[in-house]
């Protein structure tokens, strides 16, 4: 053996084993996040999750392949010990995969930023009719998404109309009659619920602790107290006192001040129906925020325990579009950045294919946060 040929060889041995002394000592690396640790800091458990290994880890795709500013953050109320998760079987829906929404999309731009403060931002006292210049390149992802305009301000009636809202015995038990037999309850068509509830019932209702964000007409908090939920808290801007029991209201506030005592349980499932796609739209009084419903599934990420049920439900197409300040319509830009932190089970419903057109399925998914 030449000199030259053994001098390279001791460099590789050499450098080799320098390598793998610095993933075993740093604690930074991505081995030791993936494989070795069991405790992680907040942030860097939103870092990790989205690049472990899934179902959705083929990268999105962009128009002219452009990169955007996002800001999605992360919660600072995250449990930082990992446990070991058991996931339910999945269905991949073939219109997800068609339409290009089953992917993995582009880091987030603001990693550190803390998604509670969203509700510090300056409430909207009135109606903007169009979005100001300089927040139109992020509420259209630099013109990924189209934008037109059909303007709806709510916010002056709905606050008016909720501040002294209350929910009677007889109100909760006329709903559950309408759930009992089945029937579509409220302002949506809600047929495609009762399939979700026969396939999850005993992973995500039955003497399980749940929650519905944002509400009008507290008909989801009927539906799980009727097949079997052990309790229900609704977690709405607007103070509404309920008259039953086990079906408890808490603002968004007393909820975060909650955490801090120590019986706090997070709960096994959290509902959400037709309310993210409103966030930081300014139509119900809401703060202007182009990121508001990515900062609030953030949000919600460290509500359910590691591993517990997300069903969400919002409207949905082939083609992303914002109608403002009505909601916004997600197809494959803006949809994988909503469920990036979830391990996607089943879509019930279908996507609409029709250009200008929306339907509302509902997604089930689990908490990835938190897992090993």
């Amino acid at each position: 053996m030449n000199n030259a040929l053994y001098w390279l060889i001791v460099i590789t041995i050499v450098t080799l084993f320098l390598i793998a002394l610095l993933y075993t000592k740093n604690p930074s690396s991505s081995v030791n996040l993936f494989q070795r640790e069991n405790t992680l800091s907040q942030i860097d458990l939103y870092r990790t999750v989205v690049h472990v290994p899934d179902h959705n880890n083929i990268a999105c795709q962009y128009k002219n392949n452009k990169q955007f500013y996002t800001c999605s953050g992360y919660c600072p109320l995250s449990e930082t010990k990992r446990k070991k998760c058991t996931w339910l079987p999945r269905t991949i829906d073939q219109d997800m995969l068609n339409s290009k929404m089953h992917c993995q999309p582009q880091d987030d731009s603001c990693p550190t930023y803390n998604a509670f403060d969203k509700d510090k931002l300056p409430l909207t006292p009135e109606g903007i009719r169009h979005i100001p210049k300089d927040l139109l390149n992020n509420f259209t992802l630099s013109g990924q998404i189209s934008l037109s305009y059909y303007y709806n301000y709510r916010g002056t009636e709905l606050n008016a109309s909720k501040l002294s809202a209350q929910w009677t015995a007889e109100m909760i038990d006329n709903l559950r009659k309408m759930a009992r037999e089945r029937k579509p309850i409220g302002s949506y068509s809600t047929e495609t619920l009762y399939p979700v509830i026969d396939i999850y019932l005993d992973v995500a209702i039955k003497n399980k602790t749940t929650a519905v964000i944002g509400t009008e007409m507290p008909w989801i908090e009927a539906i799980l107290l009727e097949y079997g939920a052990k309790s229900v808290q609704t977690i709405e801007y607007a103070t509404i006192v309920s008259h039953v029991s086990n079906l408890k209201t808490i603002t968004p506030q007393k909820y975060i001040d909650s955490r801090s005592l120590p019986n706090f349980e997070l709960y096994d499932s959290i509902w959400c129906y037709s309310s993210l796609e409103h966030d930081g739209l300014g139509r119900y009084g809401d703060p202007l925020n182009p990121y508001g419903d990515m900062q609030t599934m953030v949000k919600l990420s460290c509500m359910p325990k590691p591993g517990g049920v997300l069903v969400l439900a919002m409207p949905t197409s082939h083609v992303d579009s914002l109608e403002f300040n009505l909601h916004r319509v997600y197809g494959p830009i803006r949809y994988p950045f909503i469920y990036r932190h979830f391990h996607l089970l089943k879509l019930f419903g279908r996507l609409s294919t029709n250009l200008g057109a929306y339907n509302q399925p509902i997604l089930v998914m689990q908490n990835k946060i938190g897992c090993l």
